[in-house]
């Protein structure tokens, strides 16, 4: 029976990786008009959705599936955001973007996108060290977020320096935005450990987290297709680290193997985690 669902899934993953091929053509990443973008995302998103189905499916069987803990559901909004992101990343839009910059917020400067990109991981982090108990402990609530954040913030940098796409106001490094993505990563980190205590927790993280990729583009500084990858990769960069790590505590993070130390000086405040491998 397993061997039949592996199968099963393998062959769908087939089918579901062809036709997103053929839907993420041209006309989503270059479409003419929004009718052709419009059903070329309906096209795939019901691509994702079976994608996701087939996963679900196969994750039936183990009893420790990582997509069963996660949740598929989670895994959605980031997919959308990222494929709009896409679907946004042509030549149209970005005309269309400055010319709206140059009528609203031609003499627009404010530094707030630079402060307000911290507000959502202080949050959570304030929170964690005030002793207000969340999903989880304080120690794995830092390991959660160290591993979200260097996953997001690696994926970001890798693609900025990797495709070096010109920003709105002619520099260097423009996809995706990582003010974006490094608020995103603390919005979903803060809704994860302490939505369930109040939803304005949630909108709250959320809210500030969406007035960092807005004001980068106020500023000038970043595409609609920037901030929308940015913020899909946080928060899928969050859903992975919360699906793999009840794993990575199993298997690495035993307490018998990792401490947590603070770090102070003049230069810098943090903490250093150190983990000591098994001996064989």
């Amino acid at each position: 029976m397993e061997h039949g669902l592996n199968r099963f899934y393998r062959k769908s993953l087939k089918i579901c990786l062809i036709c997103a091929v053929r839907c993420c053509g041209a006309n989503i990443l270059f479409g003419k008009t929004p009718i052709n973008l419009l059903i070329s995302l309906l096209k795939l998103k019901s691509v994702i959705l079976l994608l996701l189905a087939t996963i679900q499916l196969n994750a039936q069987n183990p009893a420790d599936s990582l997509v069963k803990s996660a949740g598929v559901k989670a895994f959605i909004a980031p997919i959308l955001l990222v494929t709009a992101g896409f679907a946004t990343f042509n030549q149209a839009t970005k005309q269309r973007q400055s010319d709206w910059h140059a009528q609203h917020f031609a003499n627009f400067r404010t530094k707030a996108d630079n402060v307000l990109e911290f507000v959502p991981n202080l949050a959570w982090a304030t929170l964690s060290l005030s002793g207000i108990k969340g999903r989880h402990q304080p120690k794995d609530q830092f390991l959660l977020g160290t591993i979200a954040n260097a996953l997001a913030i690696g994926t970001s940098t890798g693609l900025k320096y990797g495709l070096n796409i010109e920003r709105p106001d002619g520099t260097d490094r423009s996809f995706p935005s990582g003010h974006t993505t490094f608020a995103f990563v603390g919005a979903s980190l803060l809704s994860k450990e302490y939505g369930q205590k109040s939803v304005w927790v949630s909108v709250a993280g959320y809210g500030v987290a969406t007035s960092v990729g807005l004001l980068r583009m106020a500023n000038n500084r970043h595409w609609l297709s920037d901030v929308l990858v940015g913020a899909g990769t946080g928060i899928l960069a969050t859903e992975i680290t919360y699906a793999i790590y009840p794993w990575l505590k199993r298997k690495v993070f035993k307490s018998d193997k990792l401490t947590v130390l603070p770090i102070y000086n003049a230069q810098t405040t943090g903490f250093a985690l150190l983990w000591r491998p098994s001996r064989h």
